[in-house]
């Protein structure tokens, strides 16, 4: 997919903040220039000189000598960057057999497998990964789910893909039905008024279009009028029914690239006149020169607007939003919630004529990069989505799929083959299984809603989890040939018994039906393992009042599994287990992430992966009630923002690291009169006074990306620099410390001024 999407809503800023040494050798001078793209995010540039330099490294260490394992692992970054894995892989594996590979390391390692499709030799790795990291949830997912790469390859026979014509291998995606056509976006150069970009120096993206003559494009696409041309990116644009709206998906100009601020998505809304010109396209109310927000859809009845964007208030990276229209506006935008959105980018949504959502994630598991997944309708919603499988799903990025009436037939795009994006047409020959029941009070015959109904797939190990409605309806995809157990849960109730069913010799598609009963009451106790109701009252420690509407993380310490819950108008969380398959010693922490804010506004000090409570799995139906108290912050609390790691000797941020930051935006954001200071710590390497002075560029540039590329006054923010004075482990001078102890000592925290 093109990198500007990725990276724009991934908080990117240029490297206007680096500091470089003056160095004097011809090889350093070389590592000065690549440092310097580097930082510039100018990645397309820096990968070369990085291979040569790495190169070198590589050939010295084979003769026992000193070798610059910096230079090697900016080699594997930069082509990771760039999709270039092949390299990316043959560089992180110097660094795992230079025995210099940090966890961060290790991790994108093993996506580089992945991206590659050696599904093989990225699952050998995985029981590596997880000694390296036991918290890392994703390895644990992958662990977990080790068949489940085959079973999305089974269905490829039903699928039918062919590249559109008028692709030029430049880069093309964001097909939209226009007309007797499709529209497109496109980074080929022909057109483009604003040079290359340089991420991965491919062309700047205007929209073009492909007549369709009995069924067939026209291989030239056309450029469209000056109103859909701007510098520097224009696209992808989607129309309404009519053909008369167009909503168009811009970034920020040309010159606020050059001057080094922040690039952001905004969406646009042009509508075509009586005279048949478009009128110049208004900005959408929801933009923000602080957030990205594009790829729109309509629903069917053209009354509710779908977008991506990475704004506040969202599960993590980029979300699918919605905004229902009001009048001649757009209402507040609402988020999908945690069913549909990841903590990872969520993205180009699309609502099928029948109702059903299509949307690219990295957050849902799939084979690699993007994939596209389906979420079919269900009432006024959706049900939980399903991975669309082999081969319209690959280790490439695969998105932006459209599909006409009765979704058979649509398009999409991916960069499947060489990293560069295309449009595929796709024939779908599927069989749709969806499952829907009722979950009832066996007692009073009523409907329970909010009851937790968990769908177990016996065949590939996955699970799906929803909550009935307030009718105690639930519904839910199945997948052919599979066997599956489908259980459910409330607070205060049993379930009366399991349902099994599978979908094994089902030719077409079906609606099936799985009805289950919850008695009231808790069953005796019986020694086994059952299910059971976590409940934690969350209070204030000073005056022990409930604290309402604070979001807090409740982390499974077995599967690594995390899901966001925010504490109700009694102060509670309720987190129901059920099923068989329960085992003794469920473990639960709570985690209560940096400048997270209450109902009231009110901020609480966070607490990180601490246990609180546990189901000891010695009865069934157990209900474990836990009481914590979180602290309030306070004026010179001081924290540390979880992953915002520097290199060695370096003062620019890392890009996996700069969203980070994010967090310390919204609460300036939610909370207009406080002031934060950021310090920033190195480790014990160099002098102490050359220590203080690289920790202060180090804060300097957390600083610098808060007031130059979010926006936040100058006034609010200040910075200090400890260098190695306070390290939170023993390696100090001459004290033999691994990579990744020293990386903890790079770390930067938050200290609150006022309130």
């Amino acid at each position: 997919m093109k990198k500007l999407y990725r990276n724009i809503y991934s908080s990117v800023f240029t490297g206007a903040f680096l500091a470089l040494a003056f160095l004097s050798s011809a090889q350093n001078a070389k590592k000065n220039l690549a440092d310097k793209y580097y930082g510039y995010l100018a990645y397309s540039k820096a990968a070369p000189i990085y291979e040569d330099l790495a190169k070198k490294a590589v050939k010295a260490s084979s003769k026992g000598k000193a070798a610059d394992w910096d230079a090697v692992r900016k080699a594997a970054e930069t082509n990771y960057y760039t999709r270039d894995y092949t390299d990316a892989v043959k560089y992180y594996g110097a660094l795992d057999k230079g025995r210099s590979a940090s966890v961060a390391d290790y991790r994108m390692y093993f996506e580089s497998l992945r991206y590659t499709g050696d599904y093989k030799q990225a699952g050998a790795f995985l029981d590596s990964l997880a000694k390296l990291d036991p918290e890392d949830k994703t390895v644990r997912e992958y662990r977990r789910l080790t068949n489940y790469f085959d079973f999305l390859k089974r269905d490829s026979s039903r699928f039918k893909i062919d590249e559109m014509p008028f692709n030029k291998g430049l880069g093309d995606f964001g097909p939209a039905y226009y007309e007797n056509g499709l529209m497109y976006a496109s980074n080929r150069r022909k057109g483009s008024i604003t040079g290359k970009y340089g991420w991965d120096n491919l062309g700047f993206l205007n929209v073009y279009y492909s007549q369709a003559k009995d069924g067939k494009y026209a291989k030239k696409g056309k450029l469209q009028a000056k109103k859909f041309k701007t510098s520097p990116h224009d696209g992808p644009v989607f129309y309404d029914k009519a053909g008369k709206t167009a909503f168009i998906t811009r970034n920020r100009t040309e010159n606020d690239r050059r001057k080094g601020e922040f690039v952001v998505l905004n969406l646009y809304i042009a509508e075509k006149g009586t005279d048949g010109k478009w009128g110049t396209p208004q900005a959408f109310p929801y933009n923000s020169n602080l957030y990205s927000t594009g790829h729109a859809a309509l629903s069917p009845d053209q009354n509710t607007l779908y977008f991506a964007s990475d704004m506040p208030g969202g599960r993590g990276g980029v979300d699918i939003w919605k905004s229902e229209r009001v009048g001649g506006g757009w209402g507040e935008p609402v988020n999908l919630g945690e069913e549909i959105n990841t903590k990872e980018d969520d993205m180009f949504p699309f609502v099928s004529p029948e109702g059903n959502l299509y949307y690219a994630s990295k957050g849902h598991f799939g084979l690699g990069g993007l994939d596209i997944f389906e979420a079919r309708k269900n009432g006024e919603g959706f049900m939980p989505p399903i991975n669309m499988g082999y081969p319209l799903n690959t280790q490439y990025d695969d998105f932006a799929l459209i599909t006409e009436q009765n979704g058979k037939k649509g398009f999409f795009s991916s960069d499947r083959g060489d990293y560069v994006d295309r449009i595929y047409g796709v024939e779908m020959n599927r069989i749709l299984i969806n499952l829907e029941g009722t979950v009832t009070d066996n007692k009073t015959q009523e409907k329970v809603n909010e009851a937790v109904v968990t769908v177990r797939n016996k065949t590939n190990g996955d699970s799906i989890v929803t909550k009935t409605d307030s009718l105690g309806r639930y519904a839910v995809p199945l997948s052919a040939e599979c066997e599956y157990e489908v259980v459910a849960g409330k607070e205060e109730y049993t379930l009366v018994a399991p349902k099994t069913l599978n979908t094994k010799g089902i030719t077409e598609s079906v609606t099936l039906r799985a009805d289950l009963e919850l008695t009231p009451g808790k069953s005796p106790r019986s020694g086994k393992q059952g299910d059971g109701t976590f409940i934690v009252k969350v209070t204030d420690c000073e005056n022990k009042s409930v604290i309402k509407g604070l979001a807090l993380v409740i982390q499974d310490i077995e599967t690594g599994v995390e899901q966001i819950i925010k504490t109700d108008n009694e102060g509670l969380i309720r987190i129901s287990v059920s099923g068989k398959d329960l085992p003794i010693g469920k473990e639960y922490a709570i985690i209560n992430e940096a400048l997270e804010m209450d109902a009231d506004g009110v901020s609480y000090r966070p607490v990180v992966k601490k246990q609180y409570f546990i189901l000891k799995g010695s009865e069934e139906n157990l209900t474990v009630t836990k009481e914590i108290c979180l602290t309030r912050l306070q004026e010179g609390d001081e924290m540390v923002l979880e992953d915002i790691y520097y290199d060695f000797d370096k003062s620019f941020l890392r890009p996996i690291s700069i969203v980070r930051l994010d967090k310390a935006y919204d609460y300036l954001m939610r909370n207009p009169s406080s002031k934060l200071q950021l310090s920033s710590h190195t480790d014990s390497r160099a002098t102490y006074q050359y220590n203080i002075s690289l920790s202060e560029r180090r804060a300097k540039a957390c600083v610098d990306y808060l007031t130059k590329v979010k926006g936040v006054s100058a006034s609010r923010l200040s910075w200090k620099g400890y260098g190695e004075t306070r390290l939170v482990n023993g390696c100090a001078d001459d004290v033999p410390c691994s990579e990744e102890e020293h990386q903890m000592n790079r770390r930067t925290e938050i200290r609150v001024i006022k309130l």
